[in-house]
C-alpha cells in the first residue's frame, strides 16, 4: 500500500496527515520540512515501546540532522493528569528546547494528546510531529486531544486544542494488532461517521468487513473516513454539531463512575452508544433499524455486553451529574437519524424508562452468566 498523504485544514492552519505501510521508512524526508532547520529534537515515548522502533526513529531523526533527545517515560505513567504535560514541559525546559525545535510524540492517543498539548504551549508553540500507534490515535491526533484530570479519579476538566504539524502512521500496526487493541479506534471511526452525514456511514459500513479482514484499502478508506470526520465536526459552525463527537460518552462516564474499572473504557463507550441510541428513538426519533444496524457493528468488533446490577436512580442521577458538571443544561448528544447527532433534552419520565429497560438487560446477563 502506497502511503496516503492528506493535508487536514484547521480554520488557519494545516496537518499534514500520512497513513500506509512502512510509513516511518518516510521520516527522514519528511521530518525535515517541518522546520526552518533541523537541530534540536526532543522524541518522547513510553519505556515500553520496542527497542527497535525507537531507533528506528532516532535514526530517522539525525539522518534529517536533527539532535534528537529521546525521553522514555515509565509505563506507570498516568498521562490522564494535566501534571503529565506539565512534567513534559519541564523536560523542554531542561533540553532547552526553543519554538524552532521540534517535539516528536510517539504512543496511543494519552501520549500523543499529553505531547501535542505540551508543545502547544511550550514557548508560544513549538512544532510537532506525531507517530501514533494506535488506531484510535491515528484517527483522532490530527484535530484533537483528550482531555485532562486535575487529580487522579477526577473528572477531564482541561481541555487544549493541539497544533500538530505532521502526523505520520504506520498502518502496519494497525494490521498486526489484536481486536481489542484496535476496538478503540473502530468506535471512535463509527462515532464520527455517525455524526459526518450518511455518505460517511455508508463508507464506513460498506468497508467495514473488508477493513476487519486486513485488507489495506479499505482500512486506508476508513482511516480517512474518521480523520475527516473528526475534523468536520470540530469545525461546524453549529454548537450542537461540535458537540456531536461527544456521542456515547455521556453514559460510558456515568457507568464509570458507578463501576469504577469493572469495564474498560472501549466497553464503557461500547455501552453508551447502546443506551444513548435506544434513549434517540424517542427522544429525536431514530430508525430502531438503525439502532440495531449498531448493535450488529458492535458484535462485530467483539465488544460484548456486559453484565451488572445497579439501581435506575442512581444510574439516572450520575447521567444528570455527568451533564450538570459541563454545563447548566440538560442536553445529551444523541443521533436523529444515520450520520446526524445533535444535543437533544430527553424528559426525567423518558430517561427513566429506558433505564430501567437497560439496566434489567444487563441485570438478566448477570443471572445468566451466574446460572
Amino acid at each position: 500500500m502506497n502511503i496516503r498523504r492528506q493535508l487536514i485544514n484547521l480554520d488557519n492552519r494545516n496537518v499534514d496527515f500520512r497513513f500506509g505501510a512502512n510509513a516511518y521508512d518516510e521520516l527522514s524526508h519528511i521530518l525535515p520540512s517541518v522546520v526552518g532547520k533541523p537541530m534540536r529534537a526532543v522524541f518522547v515515548c513510553l519505556e515500553s515501546q520496542p527497542a527497535e522502533r525507537i531507533e528506528r526513529i532516532r535514526r530517522a531523526c539525525t539522518h534529517c540532522n536533527f539532535d534528537p533527545v529521546i525521553v522514555a517515560l515509565p509505563a506507570s505513567v498516568d498521562l490522564s493528569l494535566y501534571q503529565a504535560v506539565v512534567d513534559l514541559m519541564r523536560e523542554f525546559e531542561r533540553i532547552e528546547i526553543t519554538s524552532d525545535d521540534c517535539v516528536i510524540g510517539m504512543g496511543d492517543y494519552a501520549l500523543t494528546s499529553a505531547v501535542a498539548c505540551a508543545a502547544t504551549q511550550w514557548r508560544g508553540g513549538t512544532t510537532c510531529v506525531l507517530l501514533p500507534t494506535s488506531l484510535e490515535a491515528m484517527v483522532k491526533c490530527p484535530t484533537s486531544a483528550s482531555g485532562f484530570k486535575l487529580a487522579p479519579g477526577g473528572d477531564e476538566v482541561i481541555s487544549i486544542t493541539p497544533h500538530v504539524q505532521l502526523v505520520v502512521a504506520n498502518a502496519d500496526l494497525v494490521v498486526e494488532a489484536t481486536p481489542e487493541e484496535n476496538a478503540a479506534g473502530w468506535l471512535s471511526i463509527l462515532i464520527g461517521a455517525m455524526c459526518d452525514g450518511r455518505a460517511s456511514w455508508n463508507r464506513f459500513t460498506n468497508s467495514l468487513h473488508s477493513a476487519l479482514e486486513g485488507q489495506t484499502t479499505a482500512l486506508n478508506d476508513l482511516v480517512s473516513v474518521g480523520v475527516h470526520a473528526y475534523r468536520d465536526t470540530l469545525m461546524a459552525r453549529n454548537p450542537s454539531a461540535r458537540a456531536a463527537i461527544g456521542y456515547g460518552a455521556t453514559t460510558a462516564c456515568a457507568l464509570s463512575h458507578l463501576l469504577g474499572n469493572r469495564l474498560s473504557p472501549t466497553e464503557l463507550l461500547a455501552e453508551g452508544i447502546r443506551f444513548e441510541s435506544r434513549l434517540a428513538t424517542d427522544v429525536s426519533n431514530f430508525d430502531v433499524e438503525a439502532v440495531f444496524d449498531q448493535d450488529d457493528i458492535l458484535d462485530m468488533l467483539d465488544i460484548p455486553e456486559p453484565s451488572f446490577d445497579l439501581e435506575v436512580d442512581d444510574f439516572v442521577q450520575a447521567i444528570k451529574d455527568v451533564c450538570f458538571s459541563r454545563q447548566n443544561r440538560f442536553l445529551i448528544p444523541l443521533p436523529k437519524c444515520l450520520g446526524t447527532v445533535r444535543l437533544s433534552m430527553a424528559s426525567d419520565e423518558l430517561l427513566a424508562e429506558h433505564a430501567d429497560a437497560y439496566l434489567y438487560s444487563r441485570k438478566e446477563n448477570l443471572i445468566e452468566q451466574n446460572a
